[in-house]
């Protein structure tokens, strides 16, 4: 339905399922519809004519897909492909594409960020320890004994009035 004080633009267009237009039934440029496909052509200036658009998708051909690692640290194997196949990645990915640089991790360690290198590791030691910084780096390390401290026991000395 036309709005009001606007003029409709009616394409050529067909309700014919499967109907696609001939050269001799558009003009060069001429865009035609098929309504019931919900097909989109037009007619090149040599002549021929084109789907340009469906709403189930577009369908073409390819002659060839390739894929390349470039600076991933990812290699490819499969390509090119001409009819079907399958392109396989392999490798590790680089931390600067957002991997970890690592190829494993043994169970139970803790990851470190380590700029643009591969991740740094720090592994659990032994039982009990904990993960303390040295102001530039992580470490499991032994805690501290335990008990109140000689500071500790002159403060609670002087507020309990022994």
């Amino acid at each position: 339905m036309a709005a009001t004080g606007f003029t409709p633009i009616q394409l050529y267009r067909t309700a014919t399922g499967s109907a696609v237009p001939t050269a001799g039934n558009l003009a060069d440029g001429e865009l035609a519809i098929n309504t019931n496909d919900g097909k989109l052509f037009f007619k090149n200036s040599g002549g021929t004519v084109t789907e340009i658009a469906s709403t189930g998708g577009s369908t073409g051909t390819v002659s060839s897909v390739g894929v390349v690692g470039g600076t991933t640290g990812l290699t490819t194997t499969g390509g090119p492909i001409t009819t079907s196949g399958n392109i396989t990645l392999t490798g590790t990915l680089v931390v600067a594409n957002g991997g970890t640089g690592a190829t494993s991790l043994a169970a139970n360690n803790v990851v470190l960020g380590n700029g643009t290198s591969a991740v740094q590791v720090v592994a659990p030691g032994t039982s009990g320890n904990l993960l303390t910084s040295n102001g530039s780096t992580w470490a499991s390390t032994t805690p501290a004994a335990s008990g109140i401290s000689a500071g500790l026991s002159i403060a609670l000395a002087m507020v309990m009035g022994f």
